[in-house]
């Protein structure tokens, strides 16, 4: 059967013998028919599925990303747009801004986190702010699983509860995925305040500034196999525990102590420090090529342990 024009349908399935004997099934709006997998976002759009026009498209991100198939492409045009529930991207769709972040942005207005990236899904040239998520959780602003890559970002001022087991107040990586040419600033949490990677993925030439943790990583965190940092900017990150700049776990004693990876930082320039120190990361975690820089009113101290306020080095 050939559809003749876009939409959603609904299908059915009839059966019979030579017996007499029948059956059936309908399903109400199943099969989905698209002229195009681009699909548009504009606050004044017409909201008219399957938003694959400018003048028909959806108001809100969501509603595109579900009306796309397969490696789909949604494409979002300026403005600031107030989610109601947390944006969740899957079936690889990549969603891109058209003119980048300084003019595009999405708030979670302090009671949600911004994005859900899952399954190769792709977010590009959004300033994500305001986001948050109470209770054990892992990325405030944004959340990376199965190889989502978020690139071309600003990630500014989200945060996770303090007090509890809460990882990656801008964006937290777990089990596979990237950030990419992206600005984590002012973001909060437990651990990690910029950005954390658990058992896998990767951060890398992103400018890490201003972030804050209660326990360790004000800046970057990564623990387990996988995890990597290269080629970053971490700057002026503090937190209350260890490794203001970066950290990661170490390895219970009656594990084999794996050797340790030192950063090759970039040289400084006049006046700064640059210091690979707080970035050895032990359970096989790597940082590379990473410029660290001192923030002036903070003392600094080296190594990874210890008590008092610590700063990135």
């Amino acid at each position: 059967f050939v559809y003749g024009s876009p939409g959603v349908y609904t299908v059915g399935l009839a059966v019979s013998n030579a017996g007499g004997e029948a059956w059936g099934i309908t399903r109400t709006n199943y099969v989905g028919v698209l002229l195009t997998n681009v699909h548009y976002v504009s606050l004044s759009g017409g909201h008219v599925y399957p938003f694959n026009t400018w003048n028909d498209a959806a108001t809100n991100m969501q509603d595109a990303i579900n009306a796309a198939m397969d490696d789909g492409i949604v494409v979002v045009t300026n403005g600031i747009y107030y989610p109601t529930s947390e944006v969740v991207q899957t079936k690889g769709v990549r969603m891109c801004s058209v003119n980048g972040a300084a003019v595009t942005a999405v708030n979670g207005q302090g009671v949600r986190r911004c994005f859900s990236l899952m399954t190769n899904a792709v977010l590009d040239g959004f300033t994500v702010t305001n986001g948050y998520v109470s209770g054990n959780a892992i990325g405030g602003g944004v959340y990376i699983q199965g190889g989502g890559v978020l690139s071309n970002c600003v990630i500014t001022g989200n945060r996770l509860d303090i007090g509890g087991s809460y990882y990656g107040g801008g964006v937290g990586i777990n089990g596979g995925g990237a950030v990419r040419r992206c600005v984590l600033r002012g973001n909060r949490a437990d651990t990690g305040g910029g950005v954390v990677i658990l058992l896998g993925g990767t951060a890398e030439w992103c400018h890490v500034v201003g972030n804050y943790a209660r326990n360790n990583g004000g800046g970057v965190y990564l623990q387990g196999g996988g995890t990597v940092a290269r080629n970053c900017d971490v700057t002026a990150n503090t937190s209350s525990g260890s490794g203001g700049g970066g950290s990661g776990t170490r390895p219970s004693r009656s594990t084999p102590r794996p050797a340790r990876r030192r950063a090759r930082p970039t040289p400084p320039r006049a006046g700064e420090s640059a210091d690979a120190r707080r970035c050895i990361v032990e359970q096989f975690g790597e940082c590379r090529s990473m410029l660290f820089r001192r923030r002036p009113d903070v003392s600094q101290r080296a190594g990874a342990g210890g008590a008092g306020r610590r700063a990135n080095i």
